[in-house]
Order: structure tokens, then C-alpha cells, then sequence
């Protein structure tokens, strides 16, 4: 049996010495401490970049400035309608913010559908319609409730602006499919649900950022 030598020497970190196979293994010896602990930045740039790119999409949105007067205007319909109203008086008789509970709903019922849908195929076609009819109808108080917790001011309006327009786009998507499966066209219904679902979770992504938002810069 082969056996190499291990100097003993303190400056060699204690993880370089290995038995393997009745075999003691030295490592290279300008390797220190610190290359054992802590992962080279080649191992974790996979993941870094993976989560940079919404990263990035995000502060480009919150760097909008175009999207002021757009923000301005939602502001306004939201005034109008006195959402802000409704949804103080839902946030005192809950004891926290109507909005993130009912987005459940719309999202329960949507995700529904498109399991009928993957499985069931269209001997499930008349589940799944109506699914995403009781989703669409649930959207609407999520929506509305939603506009009335807009932020006034900073980038995190931005941000809330595109979040907004993104999930009437989902509800349109949705509005759509379930349209075409009433005519019977099922797999335009599917697409459009496909797309729904994916603007939907664009919405969702920006109302986490919302939620999870760190103190604002103007």
C-alpha cells in the first residue's frame, strides 16, 4: 500500500489532508484555508446570472421615467373610482390588506384549468372553461383592490404601474380563452391561457417586488 507524506507543516489547512483507499492524499499546498470555506466564483456565476436577469429587468422599470405620466394617469382612475377608499375600509375590517388574499383565487382557479388541461385534455374542456370563468371573475375585487394600494410615490410606483398592466393583460388573455373554448376553438383557448398565464406570472414577480421592497430612491 502506497502512502505519501504529509510535512507537518501548520500552514497546510486541515481539509487538504484526506484518507481515501488507505491512501493519505495532500493537496496542493498553496492552497489555504479560505479555498476550502468558500465556493470559487466560477462555481456560483451560473446562478448569479440566472437571478441577475430579472434583477436588471426590475431596476430598468424602476429607473423608467416614461412610465410617469402613465403611473399619473392610474393614479387618477384609481382616485376616480375611489378604489383607495375600498380598499382602506377592506384593509380596517380584515386587519391587513384585502388584495394579496384574494390573489389566491384568480391564481388557484387559473392553475386549475391548466392542469384539467395538460391531463384532461378536451374531455375536460367544459371543467377548465369554467375554471377560467370563476378565475376572470375573481380577478376583478383582485384588481380593484389592488389599485387602491398603489404607491404614491418613488420608483416602487413604476414598478406598480407595470405590475397593474400586466395583470388586466393577463385577464384579457384569460377573458379570450375562455371565449374560444365557449366556441369550441380549444386549442386557441389553451394558448391564450398559456399566454395569460404567462404575463400573470409577470405580475406576480412585480407584486413580490412590491411587497418585499426595501426603502424607496427617488
Amino acid at each position: 500500500m502506497t502512502r505519501a507524506t504529509v510535512p507537518d507543516d501548520t500552514s497546510f489547512p486541515l481539509a487538504v489532508r484526506r484518507v481515501s483507499a488507505g491512501m493519505t492524499i495532500v493537496a496542493d499546498p498553496h492552497r489555504t484555508a479560505s479555498d476550502e470555506v468558500f465556493p470559487t466564483a466560477s462555481a456560483s456565476a451560473t446562478t448569479v446570472g440566472a437571478s441577475a436577469l430579472p434583477q436588471r429587468l426590475l431596476e430598468q422599470v424602476r429607473s423608467a421615467t416614461s412610465l410617469d405620466a402613465a403611473a399619473t394617469a392610474l393614479h387618477q382612475v384609481a382616485d376616480r373610482l375611489r378604489l383607495p377608499a375600498l380598499s382602506k375600509r377592506g384593509e380596517e375590517l380584515l386587519g391587513h390588506p384585502v388584495h394579496p388574499a384574494l390573489t389566491d383565487l384568480p391564481i388557484g382557479f387559473w392553475t386549475s384549468s391548466f392542469l384539467l388541461d395538460f391531463f384532461g385534455g378536451p374531455h375536460q374542456a367544459v371543467a377548465s372553461r369554467r375554471l377560467i370563468a370563476a378565475g376572470v371573475l375573481s380577478a376583478v375585487p383582485t384588481v380593484a383592490f389592488g389599485l387602491g394600494d398603489l404607491p404614491e410615490d418613488g420608483q416602487e410606483r413604476r414598478v406598480a404601474t407595470v405590475r397593474a398592466a400586466s395583470n388586466i393583460a393577463a385577464i384579457a388573455c384569460y377573458a379570450g380563452s375562455w371565449r374560444a373554448r365557449r366556441r369550441e376553438h380549444w386549442v386557441r383557448g389553451v394558448g391564450l391561457a398559456m399566454m395569460g398565464a404567462t404575463v400573470a406570472t409577470l405580475g406576480g414577480y412585480l407584486g413580490g417586488a412590491l411587497a418585499f421592497a426595501g426603502p424607496e430612491q427617488d
